[in-house]
């Protein structure tokens, strides 16, 4: 789900330009190309290529009698609801969701906004886990989500790479940089 990511956010052009509101890379403050942007039938696109993938996937891996994990289902689940962490004393720093960590606000992607974090990582092999445990009947251990949080420095000292791409001298930059060569 390319919504569920977070290198990409929410745009709408103020002047009202249909084909440059969409989804655009976090880092751009705006769009000055349609290029620039997903707009809606892009996305429709990619939904429907992701359905057709997914329902191959499921087929195929119903076909052969294979575990399956549904990352879709599992990272949407994460951004409507988010994702307990907790300690084994039950202390915990919130609910992880679908963005790179924030100050109080934990998150399962790295700085690039597509690749999972060591946090994200241990919520993805929990989940392969506990398909593989129940299609063949196994009792592998799950990974401990909370020490994966806590060892992850990006979780544990974040950095908010928007306000700093968008407020510091340096970031703006870098923005301006990448916006030339992107």
């Amino acid at each position: 789900n390319v919504t569920a990511i977070a290198y990409l956010e929410e745009y709408k052009d103020p002047q009202g330009r249909g084909n440059y509101s969409g989804l655009k890379a976090f880092y751009r403050s705006s769009v000055s190309s349609p290029d620039e942007v997903l707009d809606a039938n892009e996305i429709e696109t990619i939904r429907k290529f992701t359905v057709m993938l997914n329902n191959e996937l499921k087929a195929q891996a119903t076909s052969m009698g294979f575990a399956l994990t549904d990352a879709e289902l599992l990272f949407n689940d994460i951004k409507e609801n988010g994702r307990p962490i907790k300690s084994s004393s039950g202390w915990s720093p919130g609910n992880a969701g679908v963005n790179w960590p924030l100050p109080g606000k934990p998150g399962v992607f790295g700085l690039d906004g597509v690749h999972p974090n060591l946090y994200g990582h241990a919520v993805m092999a929990n989940e392969l886990i506990k398909s593989i445990n129940s299609r063949y009947n196994l009792n592998i251990p799950q990974v401990n989500e909370y020490n994966a949080w806590y060892n992850d420095s990006l979780n544990r000292n974040p950095v908010d790479l928007k306000n700093f791409l968008t407020n510091s001298i340096i970031g703006q930059v870098i923005s301006w940089i990448i916006g030339i060569f992107t």
